[in-house]
């Protein structure tokens, strides 16, 4: 084939590459929607508000839950003498500069 032969087919068969492509998400998001409402149908057979079971507990997410089961526990804390570094108190070496505490 000549230059000009291949200047008209390559954009012929990025184009149908492209259409092909569309065509492939268009219908991947049709069944996955499709196997979504199933889904949601199935979680809410016998339930009195199934828009109940929708909506998302988000609360932690938000912090707006408080763990309030464990207490605060307060760590004792000292410096290193050579850099300065707090190091948890009765610690055998320091974590910044690995002196001997």
């Amino acid at each position: 084939m000549r230059l000009t032969n291949w200047l008209l087919v390559l954009p012929t068969l990025c184009l149908g590459a492209v259409i092909l492509t569309s065509f492939v998400i268009f219908y991947a998001f049709r069944r996955g929607s499709r196997v979504i409402d199933q889904l949601r149908e199935d979680s809410t057979d016998g339930l009195q508000d199934p828009d109940a079971v929708l909506a998302a507990d988000t609360r932690w997410a938000r912090g707006d839950l408080a763990d309030n089961d464990q207490p605060e526990t307060l760590i004792e804390m000292s410096a290193c003498p050579a850099c300065g570094g707090e190091n948890i108190v009765g610690a055998g070496a320091c974590t910044y500069c690995g002196r001997k505490l």
